[in-house]
């Protein structure tokens, strides 16, 4: 398996999105009169900003030796040994065979999909459970 890179597609429109709409609030805020409020506009622009390159970052690689999950504060690189199986919650779940999970916000379900069971992040859940399931039965064989 080459490296098989997961991230929600709407991530590509979304963070230039979140970084005008940034700059543009903290911009506005030169106009104001008050400073506090002129403090306050700049600064939420400026954490929309972040918001943007955080969205960036994130990612899921699928490797030939395990998983890369790259989330807006940290990194886990998880091998296929200790990968019990994929879920789908808020995000794409990485539930670990020592019971404990890691979760990826670069992958998950968008609007309806997450209640009709559909979409991109149940897909990735589904594609990554068969590489799991594909790669233990050639441990078995």
């Amino acid at each position: 398996m080459d490296a098989k890179k997961y991230k929600n597609p709407t991530y590509r429109y979304l963070w230039p999105l979140f970084a005008g709409f940034g700059i543009v609030i903290a911009l506005l805020a030169t106009t104001s009169d008050d400073t506090a409020q002129a403090i306050a506009q700049a600064a939420a622009g400026l954490v929309l900003v972040a918001f943007s390159v955080l969205m960036i970052r994130t990612g899921l690689t699928a490797t030939r030796t395990g998983l890369i999950v790259r989330n807006a504060f940290s990194t886990k690189v998880i091998s296929w040994e200790q990968v019990d199986s994929f879920d789908v919650d808020l995000f794409l779940v990485v539930r670990l065979t020592n019971g404990k999970a890691v979760r990826c916000s670069a992958v998950q379900p968008a609007n309806a999909s997450h209640i009709t069971g559909r979409g991109y992040a149940y897909r990735v859940a589904t594609e990554l459970n068969s590489e799991l399931a594909d790669r233990r039965a050639r441990l078995n064989d």
